[in-house]
C-alpha cells in the first residue's frame, strides 16, 4: 500500500504543476496538459495490464476464455498452454470492450 501511496502522490504533484498556468494561458491550457498526463497514465496501465495478463497466460497454468453467450473474455485453469494467436485475440478483445466503454 506505501508504493501506491507514493505513485498517487507522485501523480498528485505532476497533476498540480500541470494545472498551474503561466501569464497569457488560460484553462484550457492546464486542462490539456492534465488530460495529456491522464492519457498516459492510463496507456502505462494498459500495457502493464496486457503484460501481466500475457505472463499469466505464458505460464501455462491460464488461457484465454470466451463465453459463448457474453462477449467477455477472462482466465480459465487448465492443463494446457495457450498459443500466441489465443493470447493476442484476448488482449485485442479487451482493449475494444476497454475502448467501446470509454465511448
Amino acid at each position: 500500500m506505501g508504493n501506491l501511496k507514493s505513485n498517487y502522490n507522485s501523480l498528485a504533484h505532476e497533476l498540480w504543476a500541470a494545472a498551474q498556468l503561466t501569464p497569457g494561458e488560460g484553462i484550457e491550457d492546464g486542462v490539456n496538459r492534465i488530460v495529456g498526463i491522464l492519457e498516459s497514465v492510463q496507456r502505462s496501465q494498459d500495457l502493464e495490464d496486457a503484460e501481466r495478463y500475457r505472463t499469466l497466460v505464458e505460464s501455462g497454468h491460464f488461457v484465454p476464455a470466451s463465453s459463448p453467450y457474453f462477449n467477455i473474455w477472462g482466465l480459465r485453469t487448465t492443463g494446457r498452454k495457450a498459443t500466441k494467436e489465443q493470447l493476442d485475440e484476448a488482449v485485442d478483445n479487451a482493449r475494444r470492450n476497454i475502448e467501446n466503454s470509454n465511448d
